[in-house]
C-alpha cells in the first residue's frame, strides 16, 4: 500500500541526534497505570540512557519519580537505535499506516499503553505517535508494515537491550528493590528538567516545534511541587495506648493491601483479659470495628504477652489506628 507521506531522504533529514519514547500504561487498577520516558541522548563521545518512569507512589494520590540510567561508551544514538531509525519514518507515514491497519470492532483497553517517539533529526524534531493496542489490528500492521510495527516496540526493545530484560521499578505494595534509594534520587535530579517541559512534545504533540506556552505539558502540572520522594507504603498500624498496657510483647498486625485500596481505616478497638500469673492473653474481644481489620487485630492480640502482675485482673483496651496516608 503506498501512502502519501514524504520519506525523510526527500526533505534532507537523516541526522538522528537524540529521541525519546514516552508511554503512557493505562490500567483498569489506576494505581498501577504509569508513564514511562526512554531517553537516548549523546554525551561526549558516548550515549546516555535513561529510563524515567513517574507513576503512583501509593493510595495517597501521590506521585513518584524514578530513574535508572547506562552509559554506553564509543558510540552514536544513531548506532544505539540500531535498525530502526526514528529520523527515516514521516510523521504521515506512520499516521496513515495506523490508520490504515484499524480494527473492524472495538477492542478492550486495558492494561496497554500508547507511544509517542520523539527524535531529533537535524535540526527538526519529529514526532511519531502510536495510539492503544486495542484501536490497532497488528496482523495487518505486521503484515502491510512491518517497518511501523517494529518501530511501534523500539522503546520497548532498547530498555530490555540495554537494562536487561528483567529490570523493572518497584510496584506500590511490594518489597523496596536494593536500589530504590538510587532511582529515586537520580529521579528527584530530573524533575526539574521534566518540569521544565524537556519531553513536552511526548506528551502532547500538538506542543512540538512552536516555541509558545503549551498547556499539554501534563508532568509539569503534576509534578510542580515535587520535592522529594514520598513512601511507597506509607501505611501503618499503631497501638495508640501501648505506654499504658505494660505489655511484654505486641506484635502489630499487617494492613491488608485489600483494605488499603478500598480506602478501610480507621481504628480498632479490643476488649483484653490478660491472666495475672503469666502475663499471658486469655480472651480477646472486639468493643469497636472496621471492616476487614477486625479479625485479623484480635488474631495478633492473642498473641500478645503482658508484663506478669502488671494488671489488675480487670479487662483492659487496647486501640490499633490503621492510617492508609498521613493524617488518615
Amino acid at each position: 500500500m503506498l501512502l502519501s507521506g514524504r520519506s525523510p531522504k526527500a526533505d534532507g533529514v537523516r541526522d538522528l541526534r537524540s529521541f525519546y519514547v514516552v508511554s503512557d500504561f493505562f490500567s483498569d487498577s489506576l494505581i498501577d497505570g504509569f508513564t514511562q520516558i526512554l531517553d537516548v541522548a549523546p554525551d561526549g563521545n558516548n550515549v546516555r540512557v535513561r529510563v524515567i518512569r513517574i507513576s503512583w507512589a501509593n493510595l495517597c494520590s501521590q506521585y513518584l519519580v524514578r530513574a535508572a540510567e547506562r552509559e554506553l561508551p564509543n558510540t552514536t544514538v544513531r548506532k544505539t537505535a540500531g535498525s530502526l531509525d526514528p529520523c527515516s519514518f514521516s510523521e504521515v507515514h506512520v499516521d496513515e499506516a495506523v490508520k490504515a491497519a484499524a480494527p473492524k470492532a472495538v477492542r478492550d483497553r486495558s492494561d496497554s499503553a500508547s507511544t509517542n517517539i520523539v527524535a531529533q533529526c537535524g535540526t527538526k524534531e519529529r514526532v511519531l505517535q502510536f495510539p492503544y493496542p486495542a484501536e490497532v489490528d497488528f496482523d495487518s500492521l505486521q503484515g502491510n508494515h512491518p517497518d511501523v510495527s517494529a518501530l511501534w516496540n523500539l522503546g520497548y526493545k532498547l530498555r530490555d537491550r540495554i537494562f536487561g530484560k528483567g529490570f523493572r521499578f518497584t510496584g506500590v505494595n511490594e518489597p523496596p528493590d536494593p536500589k530504590e534509594k538510587e532511582y529515586e534520587d537520580l529521579g528527584m535530579k530530573l524533575v526539574p528538567e521534566i518540569v521544565a517541559g524537556k519531553f513536552q512534545a511526548g506528551f502532547d504533540p500538538e506542543c512540538a516545534n512552536t516555541r509558545q506556552p503549551c498547556d499539554g505539558n501534563y508532568p509539569a502540572r503534576v509534578l510542580k511541587d515535587y520535592t522529594k520522594a514520598p513512601l511507597l507504603d506509607p501505611s501503618s498500624v499503631v497501638l495508640v495506648n501501648a505506654s499504658s498496657l505494660a505489655l511484654a510483647k505486641s506484635d502489630l498486625p499487617r494492613y491488608p493491601i485489600i483494605a488499603q485500596r478500598i480506602k478501610l481505616f480507621g481504628e480498632v478497638r479490643l476488649r483484653i483479659v490478660p491472666d495475672l500469673q503469666t502475663g499471658l492473653v486469655k480472651d480477646v474481644q472486639l468493643t469497636k470495628t472496621v471492616y476487614l481489620l477486625g479479625d485479623l487485630s484480635v488474631a495478633a492480640a492473642k498473641k500478645w504477652e503482658f508484663v506478669p502482675g502488671s494488671q489488675s485482673g480487670e479487662p483492659v483496651e487496647a486501640i490499633l489506628k490503621f492510617s492508609i496516608c498521613p493524617g488518615d
